[in-house]
């Protein structure tokens, strides 16, 4: 957990952080205290494949169902990203990497 204290203002920001058995950041929560009811807490969770690889990540806000945003990806067997999908899953992207490099 990480929190910062504006001084001028008096509040406390959070952020909490999860992680996986790989290592990797996979939920984060962040939220001003005491205003967790009115302002709600802003979610981002990542979901792993079995090595490890984020494949999905979805953002929220734990009071606004309508700010939900969604990003697919999808990973080759050595983890380089091969392709991005956007929130409706209609428009993927592939990604080309130039041979002997990973860009």
């Amino acid at each position: 957990m990480w929190m910062r204290t504006s001084s001028a203002e008096k509040k406390v920001y959070v952020e909490k952080y999860s992680y996986c058995e790989h290592g990797n950041l996979v939920k984060t929560e962040s939220y001003v205290e005491g205003e967790e009811s009115t302002s709600g807490i802003k979610i981002t969770e990542r979901i792993c494949d079995e090595k490890g690889n984020i494949v999905k990540e979805f953002t929220y806000n734990t009071l606004d169902s309508t700010t939900k945003f969604y990003k697919e990806s999808e990973v080759a067997e050595d983890g380089k990203l091969t392709a991005e999908i956007d929130e409706t899953g209609e428009n993927r992207t592939e990604l080309i990497y130039n041979e002997g490099t990973d860009r």
